[in-house]
């Protein structure tokens, strides 16, 4: 192994002595020298140029340096003049330089078509509207002018709590009269012949309410021919409530109404099923114009003086806790519903 291992040594020896020795040469030689002095063909270019005339255009000019010297180039072959040489054509050509893959790609310059909508639109599919009911004929007004809407309030001194600071008024008309009479009025405004009786019947024995209403009911029926519909107006009132039930319509808060019907169940009451049927008619058709307004139709035990009429109803607009506003709103909301019940239904006389 140690003679091996010199004779290695003096290989490496030798190889380095031959390395310097042609480094020397090259460098010490003057090679351009040699040829310009010795070369035939070389030393007759000068001479044969000199019968050579050379004619280039500006253009033709530009042309041979623009792939040498894009300043000389001229401005319509700077690349960077391009809108998209920055985002676009500079990284991927430096990508490109480094990455065969990317050097052999085929890339398209092309620009691209125009978008047929701006940027951040789209089309969306067509919505299709559920179906309206239809605007009143004007036969159907003209018939409407026939009918009478009767309303009371058994309850007069109820109120809401927000506006008047409590939940009824004893002796005195609470703003549960005001919202019957929005109802009147909004019928009225519709070519209805609709009136409000605004007898005070709660005081000053509340637990005779309904006993000093049913004077009132027989009165209004005796004065009132042809009368199309009859209603109580009250506002609840729910133990343990402690906010107010609203629903938004048409971007406004309105309060929500519950339809009461009266049934045989402690006496006779012959037409409770037609006041029944004339409920369930105005329900289906608030849910069709204005959704999550009328709450519903519950039957209760008693008759409520609705005996006397087959279209009388107990209508509770709202409750204590709701706002004024919330419930004339909710009346006027009431009184359209109603207008498409009578256009739409033939009336019993």
């Amino acid at each position: 192994m140690g003679r091996n291992s010199v004779l290695v040594f003096l290989k490496s020896l030798v190889m380095v002595q031959i390395f310097f020795v042609t480094l020397l040469a090259g460098v010490s030689l003057d090679i351009n020298n040699f040829i310009w002095q010795n070369h035939s063909l070389v030393t007759r270019i000068p001479s044969a140029i000199q019968g050579i005339q050379i004619n280039l255009k500006e253009d033709q000019a530009a042309a041979l340096v623009r792939n040498v010297n894009v300043m000389l180039a001229g401005p319509e072959s700077w690349p960077w003049t391009d809108q998209s040489y920055f985002s676009k054509k500079l990284p991927r050509d430096m990508m490109a330089s480094t990455i065969q893959v990317l050097a052999n790609a085929d890339w398209d310059d092309a620009a691209p078509e125009e978008p047929d909508a701006l940027p951040g639109t789209f089309d969306l599919p067509a919505i299709v509207q559920e179906d309206e009911p239809n605007p009143l004929s004007t036969q159907d007004i003209l018939r409407l002018r026939d009918y009478k809407v009767a309303l009371y309030c058994t309850h007069s001194a109820e109120t809401y709590t927000p506006d008047s600071g409590k939940a009824r008024l004893d002796g005195k008309r609470g703003l549960i009269t005001k919202v019957a009479e929005q109802v009147a009025t909004s019928l009225r405004q519709q070519g209805v012949n609709a009136v409000f009786y605004d007898e005070i019947h709660d005081f000053p024995e509340y637990d005779k309410s309904y006993t000093n209403s049913r004077a009132t009911v027989k009165r209004i029926i005796s004065e009132q021919e042809q009368l199309a519909a009859l209603f109580d107006v009250h506002r609840d009132n729910i133990p343990g409530m402690e906010k107010a039930e609203t629903v938004k319509i048409d971007g406004k808060l309105s309060a929500r109404i519950l339809i009461v019907v009266g049934t045989d169940e402690r006496k006779p009451h012959p037409n409770w099923e037609k006041n029944l049927e004339f409920a369930n008619c105005i329900a289906e058709c608030g849910e069709q114009m204005y959704p999550g307004l009328i709450k519903g139709v519950r039957t209760k035990a008693g008759t409520y003086n609705q005996e006397y009429h087959p279209r009388a109803l107990l209508i509770e607009i709202g409750s204590d806790l709701n706002t004024f506003a919330q419930a004339q709103y909710a009346a006027q909301l009431f009184s359209d519903i109603l207008i498409r019940v009578l256009a739409e239904e033939e009336v019993n006389e």
